[in-house]
């Protein structure tokens, strides 16, 4: 199977999933996190780029990565 991040899940196309998320309902975000979850498990990146939109929304401490 062809890796997608060599052309399309780069970390520019994440980072305008983030901004795009921010307008997004719960409910959509929810929608493709779960899509992406199926369709996509071997990028958890996307997962990874909506939950933390909601963990934003909610208000939840963030921890950063570990340099």
């Amino acid at each position: 199977m062809e890796d997608l991040r060599a052309y399309y899940i780069t970390p520019e196309y994440l980072t305008r999933l983030s901004r795009r998320a921010r307008s997004w309902t719960r409910e959509l975000i929810e929608d493709q996190m779960s899509r992406f979850s199926e369709q996509h498990p071997e990028y958890p990146e996307l997962q990874e780029v909506l939950q933390l939109e909601l963990d934003i929304r909610d208000g939840k401490e963030i921890e950063a990565d570990e340099p």
